[in-house]
Protein backbone atom coordinates (compact mmCIF):
# COMPACT_ATOMS: atom_id res chain seq x y z
CA UNK A 1 0.00 0.00 0.00
CA UNK A 2 3.14 2.31 0.70
CA UNK A 3 4.30 1.54 -2.88
CA UNK A 4 1.37 1.81 -4.50
CA UNK A 5 0.03 5.21 -3.12
CA UNK A 6 -3.10 7.34 -2.13
CA UNK A 7 -3.01 9.65 -5.50
CA UNK A 8 -2.72 6.23 -7.48
CA UNK A 9 -5.27 4.29 -5.13
CA UNK A 10 -7.73 7.34 -5.97
CA UNK A 11 -7.41 7.83 -9.87
CA UNK A 12 -5.03 11.03 -9.44
CA UNK A 13 -2.51 9.51 -10.92
CA UNK A 14 -2.98 6.64 -13.61
CA UNK A 15 0.40 6.14 -14.63
CA UNK A 16 0.64 3.50 -17.17
CA UNK A 17 -1.83 -0.06 -16.97
CA UNK A 18 -0.29 -2.72 -15.59
CA UNK A 19 -0.55 -5.49 -17.72
CA UNK A 20 2.29 -8.55 -16.30
CA UNK A 21 2.64 -10.51 -13.28
CA UNK A 22 -0.56 -11.36 -11.37
CA UNK A 23 -2.75 -9.06 -14.20
CA UNK A 24 -1.88 -11.21 -16.52
CA UNK A 25 -4.30 -14.09 -14.98
CA UNK A 26 -6.62 -11.71 -13.55
CA UNK A 27 -8.05 -8.22 -13.80
CA UNK A 28 -8.73 -8.02 -10.21
CA UNK A 29 -6.52 -9.91 -8.60
CA UNK A 30 -7.13 -7.97 -4.82
CA UNK A 31 -11.15 -9.16 -5.40
CA UNK A 32 -10.19 -12.42 -6.14
CA UNK A 33 -7.69 -13.05 -3.18
CA UNK A 34 -10.43 -11.36 -0.74
CA UNK A 35 -13.39 -13.53 -1.80
CA UNK A 36 -11.12 -16.69 -2.02
CA UNK A 37 -10.61 -16.22 1.64
CA UNK A 38 -13.98 -15.45 2.71
CA UNK A 39 -15.50 -18.42 1.00
CA UNK A 40 -12.72 -19.89 2.98
CA UNK A 41 -14.39 -18.54 5.96
CA UNK A 42 -17.49 -19.98 5.40
CA UNK A 43 -16.73 -23.78 4.34
CA UNK A 44 -14.59 -23.74 7.64
CA UNK A 45 -17.67 -22.44 9.66
CA UNK A 46 -20.52 -22.86 7.99
CA UNK A 47 -24.12 -21.26 8.57
CA UNK A 48 -26.26 -20.00 6.18
CA UNK A 49 -25.61 -16.37 7.34
CA UNK A 50 -21.90 -17.02 5.70
CA UNK A 51 -23.58 -17.87 2.09
CA UNK A 52 -25.86 -14.42 2.03
CA UNK A 53 -22.75 -12.44 3.59
CA UNK A 54 -20.64 -14.43 0.50
CA UNK A 55 -23.69 -13.75 -2.16
CA UNK A 56 -23.81 -9.78 -1.02
CA UNK A 57 -20.12 -9.55 -0.70
CA UNK A 58 -19.67 -11.01 -4.18
CA UNK A 59 -22.74 -8.88 -6.08
CA UNK A 60 -21.22 -6.02 -4.33
CA UNK A 61 -17.53 -6.70 -5.32
CA UNK A 62 -19.12 -7.06 -9.00
CA UNK A 63 -21.15 -3.46 -9.14
CA UNK A 64 -17.79 -1.88 -7.66
CA UNK A 65 -15.73 -3.48 -10.43
CA UNK A 66 -17.54 -3.00 -13.42
CA UNK A 67 -18.09 0.85 -12.60
CA UNK A 68 -13.94 0.57 -12.05
CA UNK A 69 -14.22 -0.47 -15.58
CA UNK A 70 -15.97 2.28 -17.51
CA UNK A 71 -13.02 4.73 -15.72
CA UNK A 72 -10.56 2.86 -17.11
CA UNK A 73 -12.37 2.66 -20.58
CA UNK A 74 -12.12 6.09 -20.57
CA UNK A 75 -8.41 6.62 -18.99
CA UNK A 76 -6.82 3.91 -20.99
CA UNK A 77 -9.07 3.77 -24.52
CA UNK A 78 -8.19 0.90 -26.58
CA UNK A 79 -5.19 -0.55 -24.95
CA UNK A 80 -7.83 -1.46 -21.51
CA UNK A 81 -9.91 -2.88 -24.38
CA UNK A 82 -7.52 -4.96 -25.88
CA UNK A 83 -6.19 -6.13 -22.47
CA UNK A 84 -9.65 -6.63 -21.33
CA UNK A 85 -9.97 -9.35 -24.44
CA UNK A 86 -7.25 -11.17 -23.57
CA UNK A 87 -7.32 -11.45 -19.55
CA UNK A 88 -10.82 -12.54 -18.06
CA UNK A 89 -12.50 -10.35 -15.08
CA UNK A 90 -11.71 -12.63 -12.53
CA UNK A 91 -10.90 -16.49 -12.92
CA UNK A 92 -10.64 -18.32 -16.35
CA UNK A 93 -8.24 -19.08 -18.58
CA UNK A 94 -6.50 -16.45 -20.71
CA UNK A 95 -6.36 -15.84 -24.25
CA UNK A 96 -3.91 -15.31 -26.66
CA UNK A 97 -3.27 -12.18 -28.47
Amino acid sequence: MIWLGLRRSFGHHAGTLRCSGIYALTRNPQAVAFMIGVVGYVVLWPSWRGAVAVGLLAAILHVMIVTEEEYLKTAYGDEYLSYTWRVPRYLGIPRNQ
